[in-house]
């Protein structure tokens, strides 16, 4: 009896309305809102938001981490004596395969990977640098050490760069890294592979159009760091007083 019951006429009216009901019913339970702060079930209206109240932890200085021992000790005394004569300002990390881009004020804009001389050595006698291209061999090519006053140049080789020394048959430039087995080096973590130029310092071309070259595409100063001796002593710094440099947000 009850397998045909709802096949009677005398049920088919009530059939509709009792499906629905039965549906709502179902969707009213599975549907229940969750407290999102106890995971069990309530109502809507009571569910509590919850707040966690971490500890506050005191600035970071970003600088220790940003720039090695050197390159910090000698952007602060080169900002602080007034050494790039309130130009801005490129350091070089030769024995990292690194260079730093710094603003007149001291402040770090950024930093990339660099390409350097071959030679190990900081130091180039005058017959070295007055010899042509063509005469160079092995132990002439080096990135000599110092401080330069540099300035934006347009290389008929490399195109827009920054020479930092003219010499009687050359200069030595910051220019794009002109072929492509440079630039793979450039994206290598070796710093061996950073050691492969003439003299310049090259960079990849993307750092160089949008970094330095919308800066330092008037006089500037480039510092290069020795790689034979520390750099407080061949730059003879005597002052150790805190450093104040601060990272650009980029």
């Amino acid at each position: 009896m009850h397998k045909f019951a709802l096949r009677d006429p005398r049920f088919q009216r009530f059939q509709a309305p009792f499906f629905t009901f039965l549906a709502f019913s179902i969707l009213l339970i599975t549907h229940h809102p969750v407290d999102a702060a106890s995971g069990k079930r309530g109502h809507a209206n009571t569910t509590k938001r919850v707040y966690v109240d971490y500890p506050v932890r005191p600035a970071q200085p970003v600088i220790e981490a940003a720039l090695p021992r050197d390159v910090k000790l000698v952007a602060d005394w080169v900002t602080r004596n007034d050494k790039h004569d309130g130009r801005p300002f490129i350091i070089a990390d030769k024995a990292h395969g690194l260079i730093f881009a710094f603003r007149e004020t001291g402040e770090l804009i950024a930093k990339g990977r660099a390409l350097y001389g071959a030679m190990r050595t900081d130091e180039m006698t005058q017959e070295q640098a007055d010899k042509t291209w063509e005469q160079l061999v092995a132990a002439d090519k080096i990135t000599p050490a110092g401080i330069f006053p540099a300035l934006g140049y347009q290389s008929p080789a490399y195109g827009a760069s920054i020479r930092f020394a003219e010499l009687a048959n050359s200069n030595l430039l910051i220019h794009r890294a002109p072929a492509e087995w440079r630039r793979k080096n450039l994206q290598s973590a070796q710093a061996e592979r950073m050691r492969v130029t003439y003299g310049c310092i090259n960079v990849l071309p993307e750092f160089l159009d949008n970094v330095l070259m919308p800066i330092f595409n008037g006089e500037s100063t480039v510092v290069i760091l020795p790689e034979t001796q520390s750099a407080r002593e061949f730059f003879a710094i005597d002052d150790s007083s805190p450093a104040t440099l601060q990272t650009a947000h980029r």
